[in-house]
């Protein structure tokens, strides 16, 4: 065996058979390892099981959790190496092939004093009888000849389904704020951060585990290299952590870019003043929880969720827009559609699944016309209402579970469950603009950039045409293609504004007269 005979001639004695390097790998490489700064105790308790005997531990974890890093801490205290095993790559093979790589990998971990990490464990359902057989075969194989075996994943592999023998599950759990703030301050120490940079805003925004502030932290440097900057900026900082949204995420959800601040939505005394609470709520929750110790008292609920509710185009998702400008954070607008399936339990899934990828990157989510499933539950006894009712307490314990920002929209309030409303941290009313707030909202909806003409009359359409922030603003960007259309376009008239008022009125079906645009009827053609 030309392995076995370059080991004992001390040739390459770390080197994995070729025969078999397209499913192996050696994990470790004698580099200095950083310190453990997060979950601590997952060591102390491999440390713990190990002296007990048991020689076969599942790491559960998400992305950047450390899974690999603590094989690598457990292996460097005991002198030992680790070789990675591709399972995903493995396994597609016959049993006689996959019998001989595990026989293989023995002798790899055997000659190299090296633990076996089984890694890319992820399978189709149709799958999973093939797969817990391979599994509790290379169990078998690997820890018969005193091998010791690590798994990982991310999600738990129900190992008593698999094997009779004694083995560990470690679930390693998103960083406390603690516990973030001493990974941002110690992965920050290499990197040149701008003044604006504040560590502590990182951790309180991005739930992040330490591998994806490492990744952050090195994206924000290469933004600053390609914009031949010296230093990180805020701006980099935060471009960096986006970086690290989840793929998944985006299947049943729609990333918005939130432009809108404050300064650029219309809003009465009590609107403002409530969306203020809600912010400097989710700025301080770690004051309040963490520090003031409330989160002995409030366990869950710790995120921000706010309800807004009104008739079409009074403002609610532009409202969204600012709650993540004004925070800074990303913004996913949930796609009812995609959520929503016909057969059983997949909308549960899909649910689930959206809040766990949300809460890795802290994003406000988005629930546009809610009241498909965040409707009123029912006890009629039938089995869709059965199931309607499962949808609806699966997102409230959710919503009550995620530690962000969820924003809900709809225009029928009514047709919410009345439960989610004890959830909500907030809940604003868009009411119909009066005459004053539909003056302002024109005149504020106008880029000031506009040439407007001296016998526009905004108080006039204002006290004349009912209309929502949503009709206005579609008429403002109509009258002025209208205007830049119409002879030398230097100016945007009247006429135009009426004429894209009338075009307004017949695409949502509104009745008008003449009446209704005197004295400037002529103009636009009544």
């Amino acid at each position: 065996d030309k392995r076995v005979i370059d080991f004992l001639f001390g040739r390459n004695p770390d080197k994995i058979d070729e025969n078999f390097i397209r499913f192996m790998r050696m994990l470790t490489d004698g580099k200095e390892l950083d310190p453990i700064l997060a979950n601590k105790a997952v060591l102390e308790a491999m440390e713990i099981s190990y002296d007990q005997g048991v020689r076969i531990f599942s790491y559960c974890g998400d992305e950047g959790s450390g899974r690999k890093f603590f094989v690598k801490h457990f292996c460097k205290e005991r002198g030992m190496k680790a070789i990675a095993l591709n399972c995903r790559k493995l396994f597609v093979y016959d049993h006689s092939f996959v019998e001989k790589a595990l026989w293989a990998a023995t002798r790899e971990c055997i000659l190299t004093n090296a633990a076996c990490v089984l890694e890319e464990l992820s399978y189709r359902e149709e799958e999973k009888e093939k797969f817990q057989g391979y599994m509790d075969l290379a169990f078998a194989k690997l820890t018969d000849k005193g091998v010791l075996v690590f798994t990982l994943s991310m999600e738990t592999l129900q190992l008593k389904t698999i094997t009779k023998q004694d083995f560990t599950e470690l679930n390693i759990q998103t960083p406390s704020a603690a516990e973030r703030t001493e990974c941002w301050n110690y992965y920050a120490k290499p990197y040149d951060l701008g003044d604006d940079c504040d560590l502590g805003e990182m951790t309180i925004k991005f739930l992040f585990t330490p591998g994806k502030i490492k990744d952050a932290l090195h994206h924000a440097r290469s933004l600053a290299t390609m914009n031949k900057e010296d230093r990180i900026s805020r701006a980099m900082l935060f471009k960096g952590c986006n970086a690290q949204m989840s793929s998944e995420l985006s299947k049943k959800a729609t990333r918005v870019e939130a432009k809108f601040g404050f300064d650029d939505i219309v809003m009465n005394p009590d609107q403002r003043e409530t969306i203020s609470h809600a912010i400097e709520q989710m700025n301080f929750k770690n004051a309040v929880y963490d520090d003031w110790n409330y989160i002995k008292k409030y366990p869950y609920g710790r995120g921000l969720t706010v309800l807004l509710f009104g008739a079409p185009g009074t403002g609610k998702s532009m409202m969204a827009q600012v709650l993540a400008h004004e925070l800074n954070l990303e913004l996913y607008r949930v796609d009812v559609s995609k959520v929503v399936d016909k057969y059983v339990g997949e909308t549960e899934k899909s649910l689930s699944m959206i809040f766990r990828e949300a809460k890795k990157c802290n994003v406000v989510l988005f629930f546009d016309e809610c009241d498909t499933i965040f409707a009123k539950r029912s006890d009629d006894g039938g089995s869709n209402q059965a199931s309607a009712n499962n949808k609806t307490a699966l997102l409230l314990q959710e919503m009550e579970a995620y530690d962000g920002v969820c924003v809900l929209a709809t225009n029928y309030k009514h047709n919410i469950d009345p439960a989610f409303f004890r959830r909500m941290k907030y809940i604003v009313e868009f009411q119909f603009p009066d005459v004053d707030t539909r003056e302002m909202l024109w005149r504020t909806t106008v880029p000031k950039t506009t040439p407007l003409a001296d016998d526009v009359d905004f108080r006039f359409i204002a006290e004349r045409f009912e209309f929502a922030g949503g009709n206005i603003k579609n008429c403002i960007l109509n009258a002025a293609f209208l205007a830049a259309a119409d002879g030398d376009g230097k100016e945007v008239h009247m006429k135009h504004y009426l004429m894209a008022i009338k075009y307004e009125f017949i695409k949502v079906g509104k009745v008008f007269t003449k009446g209704d645009f005197e004295p400037y009827a002529s103009q636009i053609g009544l």
